[in-house]
């Protein structure tokens, strides 16, 4: 267990050090389709602690939040069974992340997305584009299984 809690002080400390950088130009080339042209051919879904599908810029981004929502999961889940006692042996729990730190969004459950590469739902990364409740569309990527295809 102690290896466990040294291996996330360790990338806790690296993420501190080597904070991700946002100026970066996104890893995804192609233009923004249209608003008028949004045509969803997917839905947004939760995957594993993540309370919806986290789309970034990049993939690095979307591994960093998910493993962020991990931690915050796995520390809720102790805190239950222990009946907040596991915060005498670590400390505070991990909060929420916010992905709008990263440069990220999370849509809700059953949030209409539109994949631009189709094959990504076996195979690669999935490029995705989504209209927000606000009317704003956004793009990035995902992880394939925060999508289920229509």
């Amino acid at each position: 267990m102690k290896f466990v809690w040294a291996v996330l002080a360790v990338i806790l400390l690296a993420i501190i050090l080597h904070p991700p950088d946002f100026e970066r130009p996104t890893t995804v080339a192609n233009p923004q389709p249209s608003a008028t042209a949004f045509h969803p051919n997917a839905r947004a879904k939760s995957l594993s602690a993540a309370p919806g599908a986290i789309v970034c810029p990049n993939f690095a981004s979307v591994r960093l939040v998910f493993s962020l929502y991990a931690s915050h999961w796995e520390d809720a889940m102790q805190d239950a069974v222990t009946h907040g006692q596991a915060t005498v042996l670590r400390g505070a729990s991990a909060p929420a992340p916010d992905p709008a730190l990263y440069g990220c969004s999370l849509l809700k459950p059953g949030t209409g997305v539109y994949v631009e590469n189709t094959d990504a739902f076996t195979t690669g990364i999935p490029i995705v584009s989504a209209r927000l409740p606000d009317g704003s569309t956004i793009r990035g990527v995902t992880l394939p299984g925060m999508l289920d295809k229509l």
